[in-house]
């Protein structure tokens, strides 16, 4: 026994100091000479089949010996015994431990975020961390998803480790740098959030981001409305968010309870949401009314693009809206184009 872990704990220090081709050329080596040396002491009735020369070595490398080959001579035996089995058991446990320490490496590096996802598209990747702040738009978001939505990465600075493991992806980014931005894959994004730590870093994550030419749809919020009117008027088609206290807290205190359910509608995990459909066809704003209301959804807005500012509508409005239109609705759930075709 002392000497069979002696020769584990030789295979584990193998493991971690020798690559997969010096393994490949030893099991190589240790198979092709097994095969020799037996041909050569007449053990044809192991050697002349292949098929049955690898069953007879895979069997007792592994030390699982059935029983029903074996060698008859006795140079043979002492063979196998020796350079076979205690050989194997050697390359083996190298084989194990290398194949163990690589998926250990691989985890770790996905749980401190240092693998690249560069080659990810339709996702969504969230920029910077505002600690809790961020894990509760991060479970908002994987609230929302749907089965044919993509993965949702985490690109961070100042983070030590994936917050959510085995939910989402992380990148972590020393200083959030357009470098290590790179390896969230914000050119194939479907969607982009920006929620850095202050104002400025949003700014200048925004910016470096702009600056890929990135032709997704890409939100950022700001404490500062004059932040956020500067992020505008660089970025056209950026949508920046800005907190609305003070509104809220004069439309709560005329009309009572509005502050709850502006907050309702913005959780789809609360009941009904607030969403928005990108028409995929012309229509006449009234006649989609009727449509959604069929499906159960009440249509609130519209806006004519992307860039456009959205419009509050009552339901007669006759409005004809071009496809790339975008109508806003408040339903149990979201819609289709298909539901409403």
């Amino acid at each position: 026994m002392p000497f069979l872990l002696l020769l584990r704990r030789l295979g584990d220090w193998m493991s971690k100091r020798v690559g997969w081709g010096y393994l490949f050329v030893a099991m190589a080596i240790h198979l092709a000479t097994t095969y020799v040396v037996l041909r050569a002491c007449g053990e044809t009735h192991i050697t002349d089949v292949f098929a049955n020369f690898l069953y007879w070595y895979v069997t007792t490398t592994t030390t699982v010996g059935y029983g029903d080959l074996s060698p008859q001579s006795p140079f043979a035996r002492y063979f196998t015994a020796i350079w076979v089995m205690l050989g194997g058991i050697g390359i083996i446990t190298a084989v194990i431990g290398t194949c163990t320490a690589n998926l250990i490496d691989k985890w770790r590096n996905r749980l401190k975020g240092n693998m690249d996802y560069s080659d990810l598209a339709g996702h969504t990747l969230v920029v910077g961390w505002k600690g809790a702040s961020t894990l509760h738009l991060l479970e908002m978001l994987l609230a929302e998803r749907g089965a044919e939505d993509a993965e949702i990465v985490l690109c961070a600075d100042g983070v030590e480790e994936n917050p959510l493991p085995n939910k989402i992806l992380f990148v972590r980014s020393e200083g959030l740098g357009l470098a290590s931005l790179l390896r969230g894959a914000p050119g194939n994004a479907k969607r982009i959030i920006v929620h850095g730590a202050n104002d400025d870093q949003t700014l200048a994550v925004a910016l470096a981001i702009g600056s890929t030419n990135y032709k997704g749809h890409m939100v950022a919020h700001f404490d500062s409305s004059e932040r956020a009117a500067l992020a505008k008027s660089y970025l056209v088609e950026i949508e920046v968010c800005s907190p609305m206290t003070a509104d809220m807290l004069v439309r709560s205190a005329n009309d009572p309870g509005t502050s709850s359910v502006v907050t309702d509608l913005l959780d789809a995990s609360a009941g009904a949401g607030l969403f928005t459909l990108v028409l995929a066809w012309d229509a006449v704003y009234r006649d989609l009314i009727n449509k959604m209301q069929a499906k159960g959804a009440i249509a609130v807005g519209f806006s004519h693009d992307a860039i456009a500012k959205p419009a509050i509508a009552p339901p007669e409005t006759a409005t004809y809206l071009r496809a790339g239109a975008q109508v806003y609705y408040i339903a149990q759930k979201r819609i289709t184009q298909e539901t409403l075709q």
